[in-house]
């Protein structure tokens, strides 16, 4: 579990216009992988995206994370997100 969830502008998604038959397997293919557990989140470790566990909830993230990943609690994980929906709580590192 992470914090960041919904409520900071994590796993958000917009409408998806379906305007042709790509567009709606698209759509389609995104619903499989979330339901086998392949939805990628924008938190990255070591470089790495990590999977969701689920979708995102209010405040926090379930990540699926293997046990050789050796994440700790307390770790700070980087993060790939649009600026214009996402609200920090804290920013590290610009000094």
């Amino acid at each position: 579990m992470v914090a960041g969830g919904t409520a900071n502008g994590i796993g958000l998604n917009s409408d998806l216009t379906t305007t042709s038959f790509f567009d709606r397997l698209k759509i389609a293919a995104l619903g499989l992988m979330a339901s086998f557990g392949k939805l990628k989140s924008p938190f990255l470790f070591k470089g790495k995206k990590i999977y969701f566990f689920e979708p995102a909830h209010m405040n926090v993230s379930l990540l699926k994370v293997s046990a050789s990943e050796k994440i700790q609690v307390g770790d700070l994980l980087d993060l790939q997100v649009r600026y214009t929906t996402t609200n920090f709580d804290l920013i590290k590192g610009l000094n």
